[in-house]
């Protein structure tokens, strides 16, 4: 069915390709085969809004005629791919194509099963750049076959709306605010959280995520590594449109919050990335706290200080069941490297016998 929200036509006249495929694009209705699927596109659509999705650049959309050839049930799954005339792909996109399976009421979408010999059409939508051209259905991983899908957008390629510009590894970026906070939805930190809101371009070929990307740095020489629990609970509190563990598509703009948990006394915080090829000029001054101290008798081994808070002995935690007797001692600890550290295999125990015994990885995760 036609969308109500009008859709921009496209056009049919033969694409500018990139070097692969070497054979002419198939055109709207031309069926192809590929993985016991048959397909044919039967109509496409350039959007700007699905429903509630907006795009991020202009969203195409494909009617996909498809026929299930194998023995058994099986959905499409992430079976397609959108490539342009200057090779960036497009994954599709899940939620607008739902959006639109909704909207518009198509028989089915990619993510249901379709049985042994059946058909439906589905909607498979991608969110391209506004500036493509020459873009092509191609199943994921092939260059072969390819459907022409559309022409020329028209757009032009997104901006980042400020200075200054900051580009390392394909990613292009501006720092559009920095601030602290003692809370986060139902995240609380163990020192302070430092939010830094960005605004970041792929400027690959393929999605991408920021991942693990930055780091923060303090004047005392300190890093701290971005908190993907407290980043996640900003976007889904703060209903931001991305978040550091989204793909972004090619030449697409994201915004996205990245937060660190930081020592209360930190300063002059800088912004950089994991490699250290790029550092901001300093973003906050000062979190304005004190250095976390310890409470009670302190030890000290190498890059650690730790206080025993309590001991106790138990037979069992919760599912876990010792051969001799659990010794649980809880510690508060601190951190006095100048990066992310694991305990790991810090601590052992020894009793007057002189027997050592290690730690139980898994009795103190499960009483944890």
């Amino acid at each position: 069915p036609s969308p109500t929200n009008t859709p921009r036509p496209t056009f049919t006249p033969e694409p500018t390709l990139p070097p692969q495929p070497t054979s002419t694009p198939l055109a709207l209705g031309q069926p192809a085969s590929f993985a016991d699927w048959d397909y044919a596109v039967t109509d496409v659509f350039v959007m700007d809004t699905v429903g509630e999705q907006v795009a991020r650049g202009m969203y195409i959309i494909a009617l996909v005629q498809v026929t299930n050839n194998a023995a058994t049930e099986r959905e499409l799954g992430q079976f397609f791919v959108a490539k342009d005339s200057r090779g960036r792909l497009y994954e599709m996109d899940t939620e607008t194509s739902l959006e639109y399976h909704h909207a518009f009421d198509t028989a089915t979408w990619y993510l249901e099963d379709i049985a042994p010999a059946a058909s439906g059409v589905i909607p498979v939508a991608f969110d391209v750049s506004p500036d493509a051209a020459g873009v092509i259905l191609l199943a994921a991983g092939t260059n072969e076959p390819a459907i022409f899908l559309a022409e020329d957008l028209g757009g032009e390629k997104p901006v980042l709306p400020g200075e200054p510009v900051l580009e390392a590894a394909d990613w292009s970026f501006i720092v559009t605010e920095a601030k602290t906070t003692t809370s986060i939805g139902d995240a609380t930190p163990r020192g302070q959280y430092v939010v830094i809101i960005i605004k970041a371009r792929n400027d690959g070929l393929t999605p991408r995520e920021i991942d693990s990307f930055f780091t923060l740095k303090d004047a005392q020489g300190r890093l701290y590594e971005m908190d993907t629990d407290a980043s996640l609970e900003y976007h889904h509190t703060f209903d931001t449109d991305a978040w550091h563990l989204e793909a972004l598509g090619p030449s697409l703009i994201g915004t996205i919050p990245i937060v660190f948990d930081v020592s209360p006394d930190a300063t002059q915080l800088r912004l950089q990335t994991n490699q250290g090829s790029l550092e901001t000029p300093p973003l906050l001054d000062a979190v304005g706290g004190e250095p976390i101290q310890l409470s009670g008798e302190v030890y000290r081994n190498d890059n650690w200080e730790f206080v025993i808070k309590e001991t106790s002995n138990a037979t069992s935690i919760g599912d876990e069941i010792s051969e001799g007797q659990f010794l649980i001692v809880l510690l508060q600890i601190k951190n006095l490297g100048l990066s992310q550290q694991s305990l790991e295999q810090l601590f052992k125990l020894k009793d007057a016998q002189g027997r050592f015994y290690e730690m139980d990885t898994d009795a103190s995760l499960e009483y944890h």
